[in-house]
């Protein structure tokens, strides 16, 4: 396997492991983060509660309700306020909300909430513990503040008196008054901790996921899908900070609610809008054009107006609610179109899409549970499960992208191997091509040589006798031609045997050693007297069969014996045989030249590799016809001392039902 590829498989499953236990130490942290609070919706249910051990999530319902008034506690113990009327879950342009609880007394206690509209001022014993804005009918009274306020107090002797003057607009809980949390410090305190704990580490994981997957989109070009998910993960970072307890005023102090509002409105549109651009990159252009068109449009032109449009035109009218509903329907319609995608097409039921999917219907599911909370009036139950929805959305994606990543990587080095092996086949072709055309051009010399040779002295002894003028030299030309003759026919045995070497390789037969032996003393006896050469054959007794090719077993006698012709004068050329093992039968033939250079041994068997001018086709066919049948081929050689070839062919077995000769 490619080195490269286990690397690149290795990364992966690293950032895969990575992310999954990003994912699940955040939900340890969500979850454990959760501090458990008593709902409190009946004014019985505070009678004996014991504020040091629990925290009291205190509905509107249990405070005296005061619609359309503003009341300070000089009014409600001067007796200026009228009685309460029943709390009724309707809005109201502003109202004044009073408890009175028995506190011990002493103790410090820890009173805590939001403050969705801006304009709000709470008493605690005739004493403001905070104050934002002006409470009153209009939106002018609005003005910037902490949307999460905590505020601590020391309970007299008295039964405490909380007083809340709140403006009630509809674009916050339908202008109600959010549940207020109420214990002693020590578990206030905690509360925040906790609560600060789980939005810091929400903001850092998704904020560090933008920068990763922008640095991934950096580093890969072309995936787009990268650059848009990184900034869905930026717009539910700058949400986070926007939204839960108002981060972003602490880092501007001096920004207006105003701004603040405008921004959450670009914010949760350019959420949507790059989330339609994430799922239609990740399903390569899946999404219907038309939904797409009209979704994008719809955010991009509805988000600029909202932008510049006057206040009470999504603060105190429908249109906000109409946009969401809308909004909901375009990715309704997205996914539905990523449904149909998976059903219909194949090639797109991997891991990552269908994780794409469930991450988008859970990000819908849990935005539709918020939005029936909080219809219901049922707040205290309602956790932000829209900003849940896109965290949820977030960890799946992360993984799903990593699944994408993984797969796409894994085609990419088959691809890669694909190519390499394409380069590979090109190059061997392109070195067999020159090969080829050495090969052509030595045999195309050498064939001249003989040629030549034959013609002249042909052309001489029929002048010769044309002219009456033959002599005994004369009589010699013919066995000259027929010399050159032979030596041409060896030639074009050497080319033919490149074919004949891979033709032969599938046609082993048994071979007796014995006549193998007596037919290639016939061949090689006349070649080796050319140089006044003997051969002399050495075979251990009952030699077993050989399985192999007997026109390739002489192939290769008649190469290795050649060579050593050319080699070697008024000497012996020796060939032994004795059985190698159970399976092989060992041959050796040896003779005592002029050796090979070193530099030259190290590649004989390399086709057009020679020391003496030839063709360098010999050895290489020897080693291709030897190895075809399972068997090895070796040399030794010193220069001076001769050179020796081993080679091995298997033994004829039994069971092997094939021709003899």
């Amino acid at each position: 396997m490619n080195s490269n590829k286990i690397k690149s498989g290795q990364h992966i499953k690293s950032l895969v492991i990575f992310l999954s236990l990003v994912v699940v130490l955040f939900t340890s942290v969500m979850v454990l983060t959760i501090t458990e609070t008593k709902h409190i919706t009946n004014p019985a249910q505070l009678t004996g509660f014991d504020f040091s051990i629990d925290i009291a999530n205190i509905s509107p319902e249990v405070f005296d309700w005061h619609p359309n008034a503003l009341y300070t506690p000089e009014d409600f113990a001067t007796g200026n306020a009228p009685v309460p009327v029943m709390y009724e879950n309707r809005q109201a342009s502003f109202a004044t909300y009073r408890i009175v609880l028995n506190l011990d007394e002493g103790v410090v206690y820890g009173i805590a909430g939001y403050s969705p509209t801006f304009s709000m001022t709470l008493w605690v014993d005739g004493v403001v513990l905070e104050s934002v804005g002006v409470p009153g009918t209009g939106l002018g009274y609005m003005t910037a503040g902490n949307i999460y306020f905590t505020a601590f107090f020391v309970a007299g002797a008295n039964p405490t008196e909380i007083i809340i003057q709140r403006s009630g607009f509809v674009r916050a809980e339908g202008g109600r008054l959010t549940p207020l949390f109420i214990g002693e410090r020590s578990l206030i305190t905690s509360m925040n901790t906790l609560n600060h704990i789980r939005v810091s580490i929400s903001i850092g994981v998704t904020l560090m996921a933008a920068l990763l997957f922008f640095g991934m989109y950096m580093f890969f070009k072309g995936r787009n899908y990268f650059l848009w998910f990184s900034l869905v993960c930026l717009m539910i970072t700058i949400r986070t900070m926007e939204s839960d307890y108002r981060i972003i005023n602490a880092l501007f102090p001096n920004i207006g609610w105003h701004p603040i509002t405008v921004l959450e409105t670009i914010i949760s549109g350019g959420f949507l809008f790059f989330i339609i651009l994430y799922v239609d990159a990740m399903f390569r252009g899946s999404i219907n054009r038309i939904v797409k068109i009209i979704g994008l449009g719809y955010i991009v032109v509805f988000t600029a107006f909202l932008a510049v449009a006057p206040t009470y035109l999504y603060i105190e009218s429908q249109l906000r609610s109409f946009s969401n509903t809308f909004i909901v329907l375009v990715m309704t319609a997205v996914f539905i179109n990523m449904i149909a995608l998976i059903i219909k097409d194949p090639e797109k039921r991997h891991t990552d899409y269908i994780l794409v999917l469930v991450g988008g219907a859970a990000n819908i599911l849990l935005g539709a549970a918020d939005a029936l909370i909080r219809i219901a009036g049922q707040v205290h139950l309602a956790i932000n499960l829209v900003q849940v929805g896109a965290l949820v959305f977030v960890f799946i994606n992360i993984i799903a992208l990593a699944a994408n990543f993984r797969r796409t990587e894994a085609q990419l080095d088959i691809e890669q191997q694909k190519n390499r092996e394409i380069d590979e086949t090109n190059n061997l072709l392109e070195r067999m091509s020159r090969l080829k055309n050495s090969f052509l051009a030595d045999i195309s010399h050498e064939m001249k040589s003989p040629l030549l040779t034959m013609g002249g002295y042909a052309e001489l002894a029929s002048w010769q006798i044309e002219a009456g003028t033959a002599d005994e030299d004369t009589m010699q030309n013919p066995l000259i031609a027929s010399e050159e003759a032979r030596r041409l026919a060896t030639l074009v045995d050497r080319l033919l045997s490149l074919s004949a070497a891979k033709d032969s390789v599938d046609k082993p037969i048994r071979i007796d050693a014995d006549d193998m032996l007596s037919r290639a003393q016939a061949l090689l006896t006349p070649l080796l007297a050319s140089n006044n050469n003997r051969l002399d054959i050495h075979k251990e007794k009952d030699c077993p069969p050989i399985a192999a090719n007997p026109d390739m077993v002489l192939q290769v006698f008649f190469n290795l014996v050649g060579n050593a012709n050319r080699h070697v004068s008024d000497s012996t050329v020796q060939i032994n045989i004795e059985q190698d093992g159970e399976d092989f039968i060992l041959f050796t033939v040896k003779d005592s030249g002029t050796g090979i250079k070193p530099e030259i041994l190290k590649r004989v068997f390399e086709r057009g590799v020679s020391s003496d001018g030839s063709s360098g086709l010999g050895l290489p066919i020897c080693k291709d016809a030897v190895e075809a049948y399972g068997g090895s081929i070796t040399i030794q050689s010193q220069q001076g001392a001769g050179t020796t070839v081993r080679f091995t062919l298997p033994i004829y077995k039994e069971n092997q039902q094939e021709d003899v000769i």
